[in-house]
């Protein structure tokens, strides 16, 4: 059995969590670290699962905390993936913006049945425009 401790705002190294979007197969740039760092610092949420000293999982949200969070990343390391670590994250973001909040993402296509699990709707409303660099 798993034993996974969840923080929220915590620090977290750039290198850990670059780590875990390569081990997770989450598509994120793992290999520039003053990216992840900068994504990290300007977060206004993180969830992290760890086991041990070891970073599992993150939730990574910006969110004015009164009309809507947006959930730019949930990933958990492979090995670590159908252990119920990735519904305990979003519970956690969820449970941190309160009823109030609408929580909003882009879903990868494998994960969508992940979210609909979860009981978040779908939606055909959303728009993209894919950053250039």
């Amino acid at each position: 059995m798993l034993l996974i401790r969840y923080e929220v705002n915590v620090p977290v190294d750039a290198e850990a969590v670059a780590t875990l979007f390569r081990d997770s197969g989450i598509h994120r740039p793992h290999d520039d670290l003053p990216r992840i760092a900068q994504m990290l610092a300007q977060a206004d949420l993180t969830v992290t699962a760890w086991d041990g000293g070891r970073l599992v999982g993150i939730a990574r949200g910006l969110t004015d905390w009164c009309y809507c969070c947006y959930l730019s990343d949930l990933a958990v390391a492979r090995r670590y993936q159908r252990f119920g670590i990735g519904s305990a994250l979003l519970e956690r973001v969820q449970r941190e913006i309160g009823d109030a909040v609408t929580l909003v993402l882009v879903s990868a296509p494998d994960a969508i049945p992940f979210y609909e699990r979860f009981g978040l709707p779908r939606t055909d409303q959303a728009f993209v425009r894919r950053r250039k660099r």
